[in-house]
């Protein structure tokens, strides 16, 4: 089964087209996948596989998203500049309960006086992230974090050196000892 559907908003220069698929293989495999493609370039896909024995979903996402590919659906307010760009792997049980995502995010941002006054004395920014999360229940697992964020000079960088977990109702954080 494949569905694409495409619009041309009056604000939009190109057309946006969201192209998903889905595929059950005889060896009991599914296969799915999702793109949303404005122009030629890919702004967010996402590729899955649930195996015929077993009830795990695995798969990679990637983003390529701009301003502009934002600017339609927020009329009229203004959005700083944006570009990002990021790639992973993720893995769930059938159920959405534990989910687990990898990957990387890299972003540059000016005119962020669109956020709020004071953010534009930052200029326009970078930032880098490397991440391994898993999400279950209340709580979010980071095995592995770098964050580092950028301007005329380095604003932040962060690097967890051993896992950690956060509530996410209480915001409460507990450090995991090896």
């Amino acid at each position: 089964l494949q569905a694409d559907v495409a619009a041309t908003l009056e604000s939009l220069r190109e057309e946006m087209a969201v192209s998903a698929a889905g595929e059950s293989r005889s060896t009991g495999e599914e296969a799915y996948a999702v793109d949303l493609s404005r122009g030629g370039r890919h702004v967010a896909a996402v590729r899955a596989s649930l195996p015929a024995q077993g009830r795990r979903l695995t798969g990679t996402w990637k983003v390529d998203l701009r301003d502009s590919d934002l600017a339609p659906f927020v009329a009229g307010r203004p959005l700083p500049s944006i570009s990002a760009t990021g790639d992973g792997t993720f893995d769930t049980d059938d159920a959405f309960a534990r989910v687990h995502s990898a990957g990387r995010l890299n972003a540059v941002a000016s005119r962020l006086d669109a956020l709020g006054a004071r953010l534009d004395r930052l200029g326009t920014v970078a930032l880098d992230a490397r991440f391994d999360l898993v999400h279950g229940g209340h709580s979010v697992r980071v095995d592995n974090l770098t964050v580092s964020l950028a301007g005329a000079r380095p604003v932040a960088v962060a690097q967890s050196l051993q896992p950690f977990d956060v509530d996410e109702r209480t915001g409460d954080l507990r450090v995991t000892v090896s």
